[in-house]
This record gives C-alpha cells, sequence and structure tokens, in this order.
C-alpha cells in the first residue's frame, strides 16, 4: 500500500511524546483528559447529525441546536447529546470522528493559524487495524464479491503495514501516526483506516509549532480543538461550524450536563 505523496509513516514519536506526557494523568476534563493543558483557549464542536433517511452515513449538517429545539430542551456548552435527544427517534451523531463537511471548513481555520501547516501530525486510534470493515457496495453477484476480495487483500496490506508502526500510549488509547500538511487530514485518517465510510478525520492532530491540537475521542461525540484566542473566535463565529466556547476545566462526561435532565 503506497502511502501519497505528502504523506510519510512516523516511526519516531519523539515529536509526539509532548501529548503523551500532558495526558499522563487522564481525567474526565477537556485539558489533561482529552487535550494538552495550556493553551489559550479551547473549544468544542458538536459533531453534526446526520439528518438523511435512517441516518444514511452522508454527509450531516444537523445541528445540535436545532434537535435540542426539536426536543424542547437547551444546546449549551456543556450539553450532553443523550440530554439534547431525549432519544425520540432523532439520529445519534458519529463518535471520534468528524465528518467531511466539518472537517473541510475547518482545516482552513486550522491552517492559517498555525506557522507550520505543512507538517502536522495525524494520529489514528490503533483500535481501527487488525478488524474487517463492513463495505457496503451497489455491485451484485461476482463483480460484488471481487470487489469486496479486493478491499480485503488492501485491507490486510492496510493491517500489516501500519501494524509495523511504534504506538504512542495514552491513557486508554494508543495511536498510529502519519505526517503531512493540514491539508491532508481527511486523506490521512482515510488512508490509515482503510476508507472505512465513517472515519473522515484523525483522532488527535497538532501542528509541528504545537499551535493548535485537536482531538476527536474514539467514545466521544464532539471533537476539542486547543489554540490560541484568535483561534477560539475565528471558530466560534464560523458559519459554517457549530461550535462552543470550553474551558480547560469543563467536564466531559454525561453528569457535565446539569441544564437538561435525564432521560426518563
Amino acid at each position: 500500500m503506497a502511502l501519497p505523496p505528502g504523506l510519510a509513516p512516523v516511526t519516531d514519536l519523539t515529536p509526539c511524546a509532548w501529548v503523551a506526557d500532558a495526558l499522563a494523568e487522564g481525567g474526565d476534563t477537556v485539558a489533561g483528559g482529552v487535550l494538552p493543558g495550556g493553551y489559550e483557549a479551547y473549544v468544542r464542536l458538536p459533531h453534526p447529525v446526520d439528518e438523511g433517511p435512517e441516518g444514511d452515513g452522508g454527509d450531516a449538517d444537523g445541528t445540535w441546536a436545532a434537535a435540542a429545539v426539536r426536543n424542547s430542551t437547551v444546546a449549551h456548552p456543556l450539553a450532553q447529546w443523550e440530554r439534547i435527544a431525549l432519544d425520540r427517534g432523532e439520529h445519534d451523531p458519529p463518535e471520534g470522528e468528524l465528518d467531511a463537511r466539518t472537517l473541510a471548513a475547518l482545516v482552513p481555520v486550522l491552517a492559517a493559524h498555525t506557522a507550520t501547516p505543512e507538517d502536522c501530525l495525524f494520529g489514528v486510534w490503533d483500535g481501527y487495524f487488525g478488524g474487517r470493515t463492513a463495505y457496503l457496495t451497489d455491485r451484485t453477484g461476482l463483480r460484488a464479491r471481487l470487489w469486496v476480495a479486493r478491499r480485503r487483500r488492501e485491507e490486510r496490506e492496510r493491517n500489516r503495514r501500519f501494524a509495523a508502526l511504534p504506538a504512542l500510549a495514552t491513557p486508554g488509547r494508543d495511536y498510529l501516526f502519519l505526517r503531512g500538511p493540514v491539508t491532508e487530514a481527511e486523506r490521512a485518517s482515510r488512508l490509515a483506516t482503510g476508507g472505512g465510510l465513517f472515519r473522515r478525520g484523525p483522532n488527535l492532530w497538532w501542528p509541528a509549532d504545537r499551535a493548535w491540537c485537536v482531538a476527536s475521542e474514539i467514545d466521544f461525540s464532539s471533537t476539542y480543538v486547543g489554540g490560541s484566542a484568535r483561534l477560539a473566535r475565528a471558530l466560534l463565529g464560523h458559519e459554517r461550524l457549530e461550535a462552543w466556547p470550553a474551558s480547560p476545566g469543563d467536564l466531559t462526561t454525561l453528569d457535565a450536563d446539569t441544564v437538561n435532565p435525564p432521560r426518563p
């Protein structure tokens, strides 16, 4: 499996060690639990909800704010999806990933707020490797079987190649890394995870100058960004992003939402 120009596997984890050190204690807060502490500002990006029929896996565009209106609940910076949706037929937002549309809006903003946009590290959870992807195709009969067989061969080669990379250990998660320009964020993740239907953004990534850091924790339906106050303002004011201010000590657990009542 050849990597596209501009992306390279990371075999020396020295440039990644600072994140492991920053997350060494783990925890349930934004800083120290999800992202390194010390950034001037933090922002939370709730993952858009797929409003297509039966959650068709297309680019999501539904906001949590709209879901809150439908359910007579409140969208606020510490809101949790389980408390907003109330299990009333809402499609759940994806966990551990950004959809392609959100990622396309986010990347140019991030690129403008680092001095090293051509040199970023993209961490992908190592749990993506070694499994079998469920492939969907409109092909039928022999064509379908041949297509799936080819994808399986590619998958085995991908797993073999990435299994040889060293993994960065953080509390509860290990990550494998690719390196390249920030504009390759989506391709880095989709390449590493075999182009699966719902893998559209790295899980932990930052530029070489560490001007910001982005985390899409596997079990979370929100992505968190740490960076400068200017970056935070740009994200919070972006017309294509649902973005909420976050604080270093914000809890990321279900109990963080004290505004909306638990589901009955």
